[in-house]
């Protein structure tokens, strides 16, 4: 390696394969990167009540899963009606998990970038 560094060097252009579809889109062979985007992840917790599926009023249920997927909503809604900001739920579990319990606990993550 240290064979192989050079002195003389006036810039730096990493190559790579566009990661997105914007330039296929848009017929274009090459892009400039001029900035980059911050990006943050998060991982939301949830908390509910578990119960019986088959027992427990709809009215009653205090579901965290169903609260998480509204808020997963949210994240979509906000990144589509924010200039410049992308977003991502890319994971999402739910405790305990059984198909005849409600869920006492959900868990995803969030992937934002602007």
């Amino acid at each position: 390696i240290a064979g192989a560094a050079r002195r003389d060097a006036l810039g730096y252009v990493e190559l790579h394969i566009e990661q997105g579809p914007v330039l296929e889109a848009e017929n274009l062979p090459v892009g400039i990167v001029t900035a980059i985007n911050g990006a943050t992840r998060l991982t939301a917790t949830v908390t509910g009540m578990a119960g019986h599926a088959g027992t427990v009023p709809m009215a009653l249920r205090r579901d965290a899963l169903a609260a998480a997927a509204e808020m997963v909503l949210a994240v979509e809604a906000t990144a589509l009606e924010t200039p410049d900001l992308v977003a991502t739920v890319g994971r999402i579990a739910a405790e305990p998990g059984a198909v005849n319990v409600i869920p006492s606990r959900a868990v995803f993550t969030i992937d934002a970038r602007s």
